[in-house]
């Protein structure tokens, strides 16, 4: 497999023409009366063409301010996963850079593809000099488990715009090994 980071230029509205999004889902977490709960919710997450094309176009939009990281199969030119990170900061302290996207494609799933991204966008927070990478994560099951294996937290600081787009959202951060001191830079 080979991680790349993408310039804008690299990614087209065909760029992820051949990327299976596909999830069935069974159980989502829920925030009730403050306490989280895993919930018998259903339903089958699957892209279509045009979701495909409006991903893309999200991403070269991305790699022109932030950052597209791609993992690529051997010879292949649509990637098996993707990990976008925003390049605005966000937060009252401006503590956060937006994770914005992080899918792996069905037939690549379990391989460690979203493990190496994840590692790959907090390494681009800690060079912006970002203490934290904010999630706006799926609620499934599997989701969560994946993010809270990777070490992501409730995120202290919720950004009242992306709760609005994804109430159903879990809103969490993960800490990028930037710390600043006393306005000091020091890495931890």
């Amino acid at each position: 497999m080979q991680y790349v980071q993408m310039l804008p230029e690299q990614i087209d509205a065909g760029f992820l023409d051949r990327f299976d999004r596909f999830q069935k889902v069974t159980h989502c977490w829920r925030k009730q009366e403050n306490q989280w709960k895993l919930l018998p919710i259903a339903f089958t997450e699957q892209w279509d063409a045009e979701e495909l094309r409006r991903t893309s176009l999200g991403l070269k939009r991305i790699a022109g301010n932030g950052a597209v990281f791609a993992a690529f199969p051997e010879g292949a030119d649509c990637p098996a996963a993707f990990a976008a990170v925003e390049g605005e900061p966000i937060g009252s302290r401006l503590q956060y850079l937006v994770l914005h996207y992080l899918y792996t494609d069905a037939r690549f799933r379990s391989q460690g593809l979203g493990t190496r991204l994840m590692e790959l966008a907090c390494a681009y927070g800690r060079e912006q000099k970002i203490e934290k990478l904010y999630i706006s994560a799926h609620s499934s099951e599997e989701s969560q488990r994946f993010y809270r294996r990777m070490g992501c937290v409730e995120a202290k600081e919720i950004d009242p715009h992306l709760y609005e787009l994804e109430p159903c959202d879990c809103h969490l951060e993960i800490r990028t090994g930037y710390h600043a001191l006393s306005g000091a830079d020091q890495k931890l």
